[in-house]
């Protein structure tokens, strides 16, 4: 089946494909997505999804570590991966020639790790200062505080790479039936964009022809009943104060979402938005502020970060409570508006110069939606958004009720005001 230039298919054991054929490209960018990330997990071994990404590296049926490496470097390529709440992505961008030792390697990985016993146990201890470090970086340990204020008693407010004790609690037999259970084809999609045609679907076929379906992910459904601020306030020694400010917004399944992304970009999406302007053009009182958009199936945020001196830290959060208010009331001019979508139009146009970007958008868009969403229709969709709608999102979500505000400063006394206490 086509849409617009894309190939979709999807195999008899339930295996969703999709390749966007870039034929003036020389290269191509290969993803394997597993619907399975940190929402899903039992949260007693909470982490294990980003453990096994990690696992996948160590060596597979046919390929150990280093030749894993070696076979894509070797040609110029780039390896990654990346877990988010609701899925694991595997990925490699190579010269187009070379496109079958891609998807050749990349699904040996993924599908038959070999999760060395001693292997797991070393990675175990960098998973660990993984930890740490997270926990001693303040400008990513107060995200995880924010997420969970705004995700309060749900998987989505726990740390993705787990805690020392739930991952401490992983053996190599548990992830092993982990990855037996749910790195299956009915939970996969395979996503390629670049100089590639159909004649591939014959050997992903081939390839991902290993059986019996796999389980669902056990998934539970978020349900946002907050009604007043909450706040959390980290006392510890730094160098800045840190914060940020989490706050409800939509799921990428809600037709809100295009207003909501111009609306992120007036708020503090770029350099040219009412924060950065504010903040520190006007008053030099940060170094780094900003807003961006998180979106899962069944809720999201608008999050917006910023570090600051000790001193300025309660200055900085009432002028970024006050703009929001302003924003709130409606106070958006044309001017700002039409640059934000402008913003967001141009950013689509040079991402399809580049393959890894199509791929990505392709693919966890069919993975997490069931479907694609080609960049046309996604600017065609920002086109027919007017300004009342961006106020009319600004509006509902922009309520002081329901705003999440995460803290790390020696200097957190007196933010009472910024909502209740937690933790």
């Amino acid at each position: 089946m086509a849409k617009t230039g894309v190939i979709l298919k999807k195999l008899k054991n339930g295996l969703k494909v999709v390749l966007y054929p870039m034929p003036n490209m020389e290269s191509v960018s290969i993803g394997i997505w597993v619907r399975m990330g940190g929402r899903f997990e039992n949260q007693r071994y909470k982490g294990i999804s980003h453990f096994l990404e990690h696992m996948v590296f160590k060596g597979s049926r046919h390929y150990s570590g280093r030749k894993i490496k070696e076979l894509l470097e070797g040609v110029g390529g780039s390896l990654n991966a990346f877990t988010s709440e609701e899925h694991t992505c595997y990925l490699v961008k190579l010269p187009a020639k070379h496109i079958n030792r891609g998807l050749d390697v990349l699904s040996d990985m993924v599908l038959w790790p070999t999760l060395d016993e001693d292997e797991f146990n070393r990675e175990k201890l960098v998973i660990f200062e993984e930890i740490r470090m997270y926990m001693d970086i303040p400008q990513y340990y107060v995200v995880e505080l924010a997420q969970e204020l705004i995700w309060r008693g749900h998987p989505l407010g726990r740390p993705l790479a787990g805690t020392m004790e739930s991952v401490g609690r992983i053996t190599r037999d548990v992830m092993a039936e982990f990855q037996r259970r749910f790195y299956r084809p009915n939970n996969i999609v395979v996503s390629i964009a670049g100089k590639v045609d159909e004649r591939v679907l014959d050997r992903i076929e081939e390839i991902f022809d290993i059986g019996e379906k796999g389980k669902s992910p056990r998934d539970i459904p978020f349900s946002n009943v907050q009604d007043r601020p909450r706040l959390n306030v980290h006392k510890k020694q730094t160098e800045q104060s840190h914060l940020c400010l989490a706050i409800p917004a939509y799921s990428y399944l809600n037709p809100k979402r295009y207003a909501l992304g111009i609306l992120n970009v007036i708020t503090g999406g770029n350099m040219s938005s009412r924060l950065f302007n504010e903040v520190r053009e006007k008053r030099g009182l940060a170094y780094h502020i900003s807003s961006s958009v998180a979106k899962m199936k069944d809720t999201g945020a608008l999050v917006i970060k910023a570090g600051t001196e000790h001193k300025s830290l309660k200055k900085t959060l009432d002028i970024i409570y006050r703009e929001l208010g302003k924003i709130a009331s409606g106070r958006i001019s044309m001017g700002e508006f039409k640059r934000g979508k402008e913003f967001l139009i141009g950013q689509i146009t040079l991402n399809l110069e580049d393959t890894m970007e199509n791929m990505l958008m392709l693919g966890g868009r069919l993975l997490n939606a069931g479907e694609v969403e080609m960049p046309d229709e996604i600017r065609d969709k920002l086109e027919a958004v007017e300004l009342e709608d961006v106020k009319a999102v600004a509006k509902d979500i922009l309520r002081p009720d329901r705003y999440n505000l995460a803290v790390i400063s020696p200097a957190g006394e007196g933010l009472e005001r910024f909502g209740d206490i937690s933790g």
